[in-house]
Protein backbone atom coordinates (compact mmCIF):
# COMPACT_ATOMS: atom_id res chain seq x y z
CA UNK A 1 0.00 0.00 0.00
CA UNK A 2 1.22 3.22 -0.69
CA UNK A 3 -0.01 6.61 0.34
CA UNK A 4 -1.54 8.60 -2.79
CA UNK A 5 -1.41 12.44 -3.03
CA UNK A 6 -4.74 14.20 -2.91
CA UNK A 7 -3.66 16.29 -6.46
CA UNK A 8 -3.78 13.47 -8.45
CA UNK A 9 -6.54 11.30 -6.80
CA UNK A 10 -9.33 10.98 -4.14
CA UNK A 11 -11.12 8.20 -3.28
CA UNK A 12 -13.92 6.73 -5.68
CA UNK A 13 -16.38 6.40 -3.03
CA UNK A 14 -17.17 7.54 0.34
CA UNK A 15 -15.46 5.67 3.50
CA UNK A 16 -12.93 5.20 5.91
CA UNK A 17 -9.28 5.91 4.90
CA UNK A 18 -6.29 6.50 6.65
CA UNK A 19 -5.24 10.30 5.70
CA UNK A 20 -2.59 12.63 6.74
CA UNK A 21 -2.46 16.64 6.47
CA UNK A 22 1.63 16.07 6.88
CA UNK A 23 1.76 16.17 10.60
CA UNK A 24 -1.09 13.63 11.86
CA UNK A 25 -1.82 10.23 10.49
CA UNK A 26 -5.50 9.08 11.52
CA UNK A 27 -8.53 6.89 10.06
CA UNK A 28 -10.66 9.62 8.69
CA UNK A 29 -14.27 9.32 6.53
CA UNK A 30 -14.49 11.21 3.05
CA UNK A 31 -17.72 11.92 2.07
CA UNK A 32 -16.94 13.00 -1.45
CA UNK A 33 -16.53 16.49 -3.04
CA UNK A 34 -18.51 19.45 -2.12
CA UNK A 35 -18.07 22.85 -5.12
CA UNK A 36 -15.07 20.89 -6.34
CA UNK A 37 -13.22 19.95 -2.86
CA UNK A 38 -12.96 17.50 -0.83
CA UNK A 39 -14.77 17.16 2.47
CA UNK A 40 -13.31 15.11 4.63
CA UNK A 41 -14.32 14.66 8.93
CA UNK A 42 -12.25 14.02 11.76
CA UNK A 43 -11.77 15.05 15.54
CA UNK A 44 -8.21 16.07 15.04
CA UNK A 45 -6.53 16.32 11.76
CA UNK A 46 -7.41 19.43 9.57
CA UNK A 47 -9.74 18.15 7.34
CA UNK A 48 -9.01 21.19 4.95
CA UNK A 49 -5.72 20.02 4.62
CA UNK A 50 -5.33 16.48 3.42
CA UNK A 51 -2.81 15.28 1.79
CA UNK A 52 -2.30 11.93 0.93
CA UNK A 53 -4.90 8.97 1.72
CA UNK A 54 -4.57 5.53 1.26
CA UNK A 55 -7.01 2.12 1.80
CA UNK A 56 -7.31 0.85 4.90
CA UNK A 57 -5.57 -2.28 5.36
CA UNK A 58 -7.55 -5.40 5.88
CA UNK A 59 -7.58 -6.73 9.41
CA UNK A 60 -5.66 -10.36 10.24
CA UNK A 61 -7.54 -13.23 9.24
CA UNK A 62 -9.11 -15.31 12.69
CA UNK A 63 -7.47 -18.14 13.56
CA UNK A 64 -10.50 -20.82 13.70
Amino acid sequence: MEWIDCKQQLPESSGEYLATDGQDVEIMTYFGTYKGHPEWSSYRCNTLSVTYWMQLPKPPEKNV
